[in-house]
């Protein structure tokens, strides 16, 4: 269950970081926070499932 959450967390964590991202774009700068934030997403897309499931769990109860 604390795993749900923490997914949950990076998720919310990293849709702020693609926005901060996107809002302060320089081509000519190159940061880490877009490939954090990819890693972030990927993390998200790959634990999806088990926070839909969790979620569905939770309102059959």
């Amino acid at each position: 269950m604390k795993n749900i959450y923490l997914y949950m967390f990076v998720g919310i964590l990293a849709i702020i970081m693609v926005v901060v991202s996107l809002m302060n774009f320089d081509p000519k700068v190159e940061t880490w926070s877009s490939i954090i934030a990819g890693g972030a997403v990927a993390l998200l897309i790959l634990k999806s499932p088990a926070i839909f499931a969790y979620i569905k769990q939770k309102r059959a109860k």
